[in-house]
């Protein structure tokens, strides 16, 4: 390992980043049962190639962490044991401990589709939230992790529970955190609002729709029939329920019985600013109020 050279290592990882891609291309998109066997064979194999490959030049240079970000995407392929996998996925932290791909890609591993479970999945994205270094936007992978589950379960496969509400404000904060030119925080925004209204959070939800402003281009708009409309929705609903619950906590914490609160602008839409980076798309007019 130590014999092979920088320029001969970084050229092995180029080509194995392209067989994955290729080997992406030849699966297609769809969960494992709407994929056809010819191109699930095919996606394995380059896979599996593209590991082979990666893994030869892997710990020729102690600080290259190209190789092991590969790897720990190949390991969805060739069917890698969990425990083979944890040693692989401890090579990638220990030289980048913020790499978000790097992650994002092992939680893939542990997600239900491939070689793990709900479980293990949500376990790896809450360490993720925990783990986190200031300025990160590794929290927003608990996020990625709802919709997986989303995906699979619907809402009603969502975790409930007081811990799981918690994490949405944790990462809210650590998006705070993370400089506004990061092109990953406006489409982690939208996740945000979108799990912030389902665990009943609409003050955050509509925090995060004012700082989005009025660009619907990310999922889970994007998924639904009309995301002009879906989007529209959601901020109406965040901008009329916030108050109210906002009313709420304060009458429970006087003692009073819980009165219900008007919206601002009788419950309108809040307007909003440019959303920086991804999570653009289709513009919605900009809301009165």
């Amino acid at each position: 390992m130590g014999a092979v050279g920088a320029a001969p290592c970084t050229a092995a990882t180029v080509r194995a980043r392209l067989l994955v891609q290729r080997a992406w291309e030849a699966r297609g998109d769809g969960f494992a049962p709407q994929v056809a066997p010819e191109r699930l064979a095919a996606f394995r194999q380059g896979l599996s190639e593209a590991h082979r490959v990666a893994r030869r030049v892997a710990g020729a240079d102690p600080r290259d962490l190209g190789p092991w970000a590969v790897l720990v995407t190949t390991a969805r392929g060739p069917r890698l044991p969990q425990q083979e996998f944890r040693e692989l996925w401890a090579e990638v932290p220990a030289r980048a401990p913020r790499h978000v791909g790097g992650r994002w890609q092992a939680m893939q591993y542990w997600c239900a589709e491939w070689h793990g479970n709900d479980v293990l999945m949500l376990r790896f994205a809450v360490r993720a939230v925990e783990e986190a270094p200031a300025g990160s936007p590794l929290p927003g992978l608990h996020l990625q992790a709802l919709t997986e589950l989303e995906a699979r379960h619907g809402t009603g496969g969502l975790p409930a529970g007081r811990r799981y509400r918690e994490l949405l404000p944790r990462a809210a904060a650590a998006l705070d955190a993370v400089p506004e030119s990061n092109d990953r925080i406006p489409t982690l925004r939208h996740l945000l609002a979108h799990f912030a209204l389902l665990s009943r959070r609409p003050a955050l939800a509509l925090e995060q729709f004012r700082l989005i402003g009025p660009w619907c281009g990310a999922h889970p708009w994007s998924s639904a029939p009309n995301p002009v409309r879906a989007f529209d929705r959601a901020r109406a609903l965040a901008a009329t329920r916030a108050p109210a619950a906002a009313a709420d906590r304060k009458a429970a914490g006087n003692g009073r019985s819980p009165g219900g609160g008007r919206s601002p602008g009788g419950g309108r839409s809040p307007g909003g600013g440019r959303s920086p980076g991804g999570g653009k798309g289709t513009r919605v007019g900009k809301a009165p109020g």
